[in-house]
C-alpha cells in the first residue's frame, strides 16, 4: 500500500499560520515561493515543476483566500504560470480578480495560442459582469489573428 503524498504547500500553509502568519500573508508568501522555481521535496520525493504547479493551485488554502490576495501581483504571476500549463484546473481562481486575469494573460500571452486548453478555458467563461474583461479578451482575438 503506498503512502499519501503531502501537499508541500500545504504543509507550508499550516506551518506559517501556526507560527502566526495570518492566512494572507501566509499564501503570498507561498506564492513568492511558488515563483522562485526552486527545487522542493515533499517528504522524500523530489518534485518536478508539474509536480510543483500541482501542488500549489491543489493546496486546500485556495478555498478560503482573501481577496486581498487575487489583487496582488505576485498572484498575477503565479496566474500567468497557471495560464501556461494544463495539467490542474482551478477555474473560480481564474475569474476572481478580472484586473488579475487581464494581467495574468497579458504576462502569459495565453491567447497567442487559441487552440491551447487554458486559453479556451477563458474565451468560455461567463464574463457578463467584466464588460472590461470582455472587451480585452476580444481585444486578444483580434491580435491573435494577425
Amino acid at each position: 500500500m503506498t503512502e499519501p503524498v503531502p501537499n508541500l504547500y500545504q504543509e507550508r500553509f499550516l506551518r506559517l499560520t501556526e507560527s502566526s502568519e495570518s492566512a494572507t500573508e501566509a499564501i503570498i508568501k507561498l506564492t513568492h515561493r511558488y515563483l522562485d522555481g526552486k527545487p522542493a521535496k515533499a517528504g522524500k520525493r523530489n518534485l518536478s515543476a508539474a509536480d510543483r504547479d500541482h501542488d500549489f493551485w491543489t493546496a486546500p488554502f485556495w478555498d478560503d483566500a482573501s481577496e486581498e490576495i487575487f489583487a496582488d501581483e505576485a498572484f498575477a504571476l503565479a496566474l500567468a504560470r497557471y495560464l501556461q500549463q494544463n495539467k490542474v484546473t482551478r477555474q473560480y481562481l481564474v475569474v476572481t480578480a478580472p484586473e488579475t486575469l487581464r494581467r495574468a494573460i497579458r504576462y502569459s500571452q495565453v491567447f497567442l495560442s487559441p487552440k491551447s486548453m487554458r486559453w479556451q478555458e477563458i474565451v468560455a467563461l461567463d464574463l457578463g459582469h467584466a464588460v472590461d474583461l470582455s472587451d480585452f479578451i476580444k481585444a486578444c482575438e483580434i491580435l491573435e489573428g494577425f
